[in-house]
């Protein structure tokens, strides 16, 4: 599957033929292209391991800075492990180009796999709570996502949800971003409202569980191309209620206030958010957790 979003145009010439030498890896063929470069199938001989090759768009007269910071934050990147995160192995240049070696994971992106048709309420929670999941992994060791999308969820071979793209990842802080014209950040239709009206705003936690409510949303009403406005949120309640009444309260609840146009109103939390989902898909577990913390507390 693509695993990068489609929103950047990429140049016809900068796409490299099987059997080309970037590094330690040898090229076997295009997985896909968009975001911000080609994204190749790659091999590494030595490790007898096939990668996830990325190749950012990084111009000529882009600064010796702008790609050691990439490769500091792809650092910090690989040093990050969690199931529902796609592993980054490493960053270099070779012969000027800067390269980005990522887990190759066979599999189909959100967006893919719902042009096969609707996944259950269930299945849509179950998604939304393991990617919460690893944004909480993300967001709790100061990193930030900034591009939760449907073409930045894979579903693996043994359909769990992988989070993608985290080389992109910046750390919570760091002035002077990498400009969001060079490296595209995040993908329009999931954006939070204060990132679209402000340009300086920064990406941060609550942006990046804006997008996550998007992407639940998405899955929830089936759209297969992403878009956001505030009225989703009443057709994913429509929706539900003809599919699945039990599942339209509890869930319309959710995404309403994951994507709530203030930021007041919205989930502080990654670790807050999953427990709202987890209380809709296990009522009993999460009731019986809170009795037991009510009794050990009083």
């Amino acid at each position: 599957g693509d695993s990068t979003p489609a929103h950047c145009d990429v140049a016809e010439d900068v796409v490299l033929p099987p059997g080309t030498c970037v590094g330690k890896y040898e090229i076997r063929g295009v997985v896909g292209r968009g975001g911000m470069g080609v994204v190749y199938r790659a091999y590494h001989p030595g490790l007898d391991r096939e990668v996830a090759l990325k190749l950012p768009q990084l111009d000529a007269d882009d600064s010796d800075e702008l790609r050691i910071r990439f490769q500091t934050e792809v650092r910090r990147a690989a040093a990050v492990n969690h199931t529902h995160l796609c592993r980054v192995y490493d960053s270099d240049v070779d012969d000027g180009r800067t390269y980005l070696a990522m887990e190759f994971i066979d599999g189909e992106t959100i967006a893919e796999r719902l042009r096969r048709g609707p996944l259950t309420a269930r299945e849509a929670a179950e998604i939304a709570l393991k990617i919460a999941r690893a944004l909480q992994h993300l967001h709790e060791r100061e990193l930030i996502h900034r591009d939760v999308s449907g073409s930045n969820v894979m579903l693996d071979s043994s359909n769990e949800p992988r989070l993608m793209d985290f080389g992109l990842a910046r750390a919570v802080g760091q002035e002077d971003r990498l400009r969001s014209d060079r490296l595209c950040s995040g993908t329009p239709a999931y954006l939070a409202p204060e990132l679209v009206m402000d340009a300086d705003a920064e990406p941060n936690a609550q942006t990046d569980l804006f997008s996550l409510g998007v992407l639940l949303c998405q899955i929830l009403t089936v759209r297969i191309e992403p878009s956001f406005d505030f009225n989703q949120v009443k057709l994913v309640h429509s929706k539900l209620r003809q599919r699945d009444p039990a599942a339209a309260k509890q869930l319309t609840r959710i995404c309403t206030r994951a994507t709530a146009k203030q930021t007041g109103e919205r989930y502080k939390t990654a670790g807050e958010l999953a427990a709202a989902i987890e209380s809709y898909l296990h009522p009993k577990r999460t009731s019986a957790s809170s009795t037991h913390r009510r009794l050990t507390t009083a």
